[in-house]
């Protein structure tokens, strides 16, 4: 219907998972797949009044949502995570949707829009459309089926049915006969009695003309007029058929990459947000349906924009290779002309193949569904193994998942499996979850990256000596290496440090901790239970010689539950997850 905004309840809890327990580090990855989905507008779920002023956390909606109010712990800090989301639904409600695919909900009522992921893991995205919009909205122009917003389809996808009324059959009609291509079974019957039932023979007429001899067996492809119908074949064997390559596709070293992604066109301007949906670090190439443009990185978490560093050019597609960190994304931007200048194609170390796997290496070997008290169980091993080449590792112990096998018995599931060579054990209880390998310190820094200067320029950082030598091509085929020594070694900031905490929330005023330590491992129970803001002090010497030119000094603050705001001599910066770590350009 041409609508900018698409709005929808958002980060709903139940109370099991509800219970102030969540915060944006736990929320970002689902947030950024419903980006992915289509939605551009948060509809959070949900802000309850809150009448005092001295009672902590305060006033709940009963027992549902995520409760997101002043009064929870990280609401000063949630700024930084409410200023992304601006910049997200911002640049997510300009332009218009990019999609190769527009499956009709069809005619029957009540209907919905139809959920295909299979077709987006392929690199092809896809819209839905209902008999108004189909019937007196769309267009063919080329070939493609045209909204008035200039969205638009290169195929049309019907409804498993043999049902059809007449006056949409005609509709189909028309549009193959203007040039559109059409995947569905041939219609042979009307679903209404409201033409006297002279609708199944004028379905019946239609169809022969437009589906000819097309039975989705022997013959599954028939022209009509400029355009084609084509049945018993998958969507994905149509659009290769139509030479159609996928829109965005990704590859990672570490294994296969979890990754969402949505695209969008704005004023000739191609947009996608692409989003690492693992909570680790991956290393991922991008590639993109886009050439003869520079692909810019737009940083929805900073606000800052930059030429990719690392990007190319094959086979009509542009590669542009980007590290993300744990959940990260980025907006790609293709805005401008590529032009001719020379710049980075690839960039490696020459110690990385020595380096130890980023991510963990699982194989499973079993897994069962089961009920507790040995009535009945199911087989889901592939199922899980599929669920692990995606790169997943959180597996939930649900219903929807695996189905019941037998039905009010509290079940389980138990996978054996490998993680990195050892051989491990795990179950949980039905609506659980089963963690395959624990997420490790998130935010560790890599030893090199690329940055990109003020003026273009990309330089190399490294933070580790000994990472050696590293090789690099750029688009006009000059190759070389860069060393890189002596290194300073990091400056670890040792103890004690102070920790302070406010008044009248059950711990005391200070206390001296003589290295980092969970707070829950504390022997005060006032400390141990502490919920609130605590706040680390600390003082410690930079050495002169390790500051000069070419030189930076990153602050690594090592495993951070769940969020952190850092103040330096008294001004706060934005250094998130980020220890003194130095590096040597």
């Amino acid at each position: 219907y041409g609508q900018p905004i698409i709005g929808a309840e958002a980060f709903t809890a139940e109370p099991g998972v509800g219970r102030w327990q969540n915060h944006p580090g736990s929320l970002k990855a689902i947030g950024d797949l419903m980006y992915c989905a289509g939605i551009n507008r948060y509809i959070i779920h949900r802000y309850a009044h809150q009448p005092w002023l001295d009672k902590l956390p305060g006033m709940t909606m009963g027992q549902w949502g995520t409760h997101f109010e002043r009064t929870t712990t990280w609401w000063g800090q949630g700024a930084a995570w409410l200023g992304y989301l601006a910049r997200c639904q911002s640049l997510l409600q300009q332009g218009r949707f990019a999609a190769d695919v527009c499956f009709f909900a069809g005619e029957a009522s009540p209907n919905g829009a139809p959920h295909v992921p299979e077709l987006k893991a392929l690199g092809y995205d896809y819209d839905s459309i209902n008999a108004d919009v189909l019937t007196r909205r769309i267009t063919v122009r080329d070939g493609r089926l045209v909204l008035p917003n200039g969205t638009s389809y290169g195929v049309l996808v019907l409804p498993d049915t043999p049902f059809m009324t007449p006056t949409f059959a005609a509709r189909i009609r028309d549009l193959v006969e203007q040039g559109a291509v059409i995947i569905g079974p041939r219609p042979d019957r009307s679903p209404t009695l409201a033409d006297m039932g002279k609708g199944d023979e004028q379905v019946k007429s239609i169809a022969a003309a437009v589906w000819g001899d097309c039975d989705g067996k022997t013959v599954k492809s028939h022209a009509f007029g400029k355009g084609r119908v084509h049945c018993g074949r998958t969507t994905q064997e149509v659009l290769a058929e139509l030479k159609v390559q996928p829109d965005c596709e990704f590859t990672a070293s570490g294994g296969k990459p979890k990754m969402a992604w949505i695209h969008r066109v704005c004023d000739g301007a191609d947009v996608y947000f692409v989003s690492n949906q693992k909570p680790r670090v991956d290393e991922v190439v991008c590639s993109f349906r886009i050439t003869g443009k520079l692909p810019e990185l737009w940083h929805a978490d900073t606000g800052t924009m930059e030429v990719a560093p690392i990007w190319s050019e094959e086979n009509g597609r542009t590669l542009v290779t980007l590290r993300f960190e744990p959940t990260e994304s980025v907006f790609v931007v293709f805005a401008k002309p590529a032009g001719t200048a020379d710049h980075l194609t690839k960039l490696s170390s020459r110690a990385a193949a020595d380096a130890p796997p980023a991510n963990p290496i699982i194989q499973i070997e079993s897994a069962v569904y089961e009920a507790i008290d040995g009535a009945g169980k199911v087989d889901v091993t592939a199922k899980v193994a599929d669920m692990v080449k995606t790169g997943e590792t959180t597996i939930p112990a649900t219903n929807s998942l695996f189905g019941d096998p037998i039905f009010n018995h509290v079940k389980r599931l138990v996978v054996k499996y490998t993680l990195n060579g050892k051989k491990e054990l795990r179950s949980c209880d039905e609506n659980g979850a089963i963690e395959l390998a624990e997420p490790g310190p998130v935010g560790a820094p890599a030893s090199w990256r690329v940055a990109v200067g003020a003026g273009g320029d990309v330089g190399l950082v490294a933070f580790a000596s000994g990472v050696g030598v590293y090789e690099f091509t750029t688009a006009m085929a000059k190759k070389g290496t860069v060393e890189i020594k002596n290194v300073p070694a990091p400056l670890d900031i040792t103890g004690p440090w102070e920790v302070y905490f406010p008044p009248n929330l059950g711990a005391p005023e200070m206390i001296i901790l003589d290295k980092l330590a969970w707070l829950t491992e504390h022997s005060d129970p006032g400390v141990k239970y502490f919920s609130g803001t605590a706040t680390y002090l600390i003082s410690f010497d930079v050495p002169s010689d390790l500051i000069r030119e070419n030189r930076i000094l990153e602050l690594n603050l090592g495993q951070v539950r769940e969020i952190a705001q850092v103040s330096i001599n008294g001004h706060d910066t934005p250094v998130i997850l980020s220890l003194i770590h130095i590096s040597e350009p």
